[in-house]
């Protein structure tokens, strides 16, 4: 199911999708925004009012936390583009998890900041800073991270919010569930000190 998702949502991108710059409320915008409601209005997530730079915004409780998920624009063109918000986490909470770069893991490994997870292949293609470092990277939220490495994730707490920002916005059913459970799960343990 995931894979032909998938890929039907890849070809409404480059085929038939809208272009740069084109108005939400075309086909491509129809099915990610159809998708996403279908996971997240269960869990008391809605459509809300999107701010300047976001094509949509489904916003709401994901079991209990308060969550957004929304496609956003990059730049001033409708770039698939999803951005996950959670206020879960505590204030005091610091987490950088990036795609791992020369530069980032040079930058992280020279400034003693990078932590390791102990998990041989996230540590390859991820470079983490801050406090709550690896313990607040469980497997099961390492696993999501490494399946949507393509798309680029990038995963930041700080001043009492989680936000994972990440290329593309054709997401299964299971992908959005299970990059929500990660977040809530990831800012749950950022606090657990």
């Amino acid at each position: 199911m995931w894979y032909f998702l998938s890929n039907a949502l890849t070809k409404l991108y480059q085929g038939a999708g809208p272009q740069p710059g084109a108005p939400a409320g075309s086909s491509t915008h129809d099915v990610v925004l159809r998708v996403w409601r279908e996971v997240v209005e269960p869990e008391e997530m809605s459509l809300a009012d999107a701010p300047e730079g976001v094509v949509f915004l489904l916003a709401g409780s994901w079991h209990g936390h308060p969550c957004e998920l929304a496609l956003v624009r990059v730049k001033g063109s409708i770039v698939p583009r999803t951005r996950v918000r959670s206020s879960a986490a505590s204030a005091e909470a610091r987490l950088r998890v990036a795609p791992r770069s020369a530069w980032r893991g040079l930058a992280a490994g020279v400034t003693g900041q990078r932590v390791r997870t102990g998990d041989l292949d996230f540590d390859r293609a991820f470079v983490v800073t801050g406090a709550a470092g690896a313990r607040a990277l469980d497997a099961a939220s390492r696993e999501v991270l490494l399946f949507e490495r393509a798309r680029e994730p990038e995963l930041r707490i700080a001043r009492g919010e989680l936000v994972l920002h990440m290329e593309g916005a054709e997401l299964g059913h299971e992908s959005v569930a299970a990059l929500l459970d990660a977040c809530v799960r990831i800012a749950r343990a950022a606090d657990a000190d």
